[in-house]
């Protein structure tokens, strides 16, 4: 499992750098709303590395060359999804460490990773894999090239509307939930989504027929 992770990092070194570049580019020139900024810069990232692994996997038949080895078809899509926490957590250090040294040197717009902000890039990320992987794997990566590219803008777009939660009246009613249990509900769905979405991509790529 951790060889086939790695694979998925390193295969598209170039493109992983790219992506982590306009995160930070992205951080620094339109930081305005925290969970805009970081969802927004997390599924740039995220959609960079994802796409471009599964156009090459399939351009080079990879996944072909994959069950030649002792390696389970489940394993290949499980490995899918891990990536989603590689690259969330690669994304959520970046993140604090240039807020430290930003702070650390004057620069007060890019603010403190909340916890809503952090569940809620996990969410997009998960929403957006848990619907490419399986039309990728169903009709091709590059038949299905348009779906990834819509969602990311829809969610690119969305993203700038995107604020933190007014919950004080919420807050008046059941005590402080800004931060807790909101951020859980977040993260809760993602889980669901990414669980859901493997459930039906396994039994896809267990009878793909290479």
């Amino acid at each position: 499992m951790l060889y086939l992770i790695k694979k998925e990092l390193t295969a598209n070194v170039r493109y992983l750098l790219y992506g982590l570049g306009i995160f930070v580019v992205y951080m620094f020139i339109f930081a305005q709303t925290n969970a805009a900024l970081f969802t927004t810069c997390l599924i740039i990232s995220f959609y960079t590395v994802s796409t471009t692994n599964l156009v090459l996997d399939e351009r080079y038949k990879i996944d072909l060359l994959l069950t030649t080895l002792p390696v389970r078809r489940k394993d290949i899509v499980f490995s899918k999804y891990l990536l989603i926490l590689v690259i969330f957590v690669l994304s959520f250090l970046v993140y604090t460490l240039l807020f430290v040294v930003s702070q650390a040197a004057g620069y007060d717009k890019i603010t403190a990773l909340t916890p809503f902000s952090a569940a809620m890039g996990f969410l997009a990320i998960s929403v957006f894999n848990g619907i490419t992987l399986p039309l990728a794997y169903k009709f091709s990566a590059q038949t299905t090239r348009f779906v990834p590219f819509i969602l990311f803008f829809s969610i690119f777009f969305l993203g700038s509307f995107l604020k933190e939660p007014d919950i004080s009246g919420v807050t008046a009613l059941f005590g402080n939930l800004s931060g807790g249990p909101f951020s859980l509900l977040l993260t809760a769905a993602a889980l669901l989504v990414n669980a859901i979405s493997c459930l039906i991509t396994v039994p896809i790529y267990t009878k793909k027929d290479f």
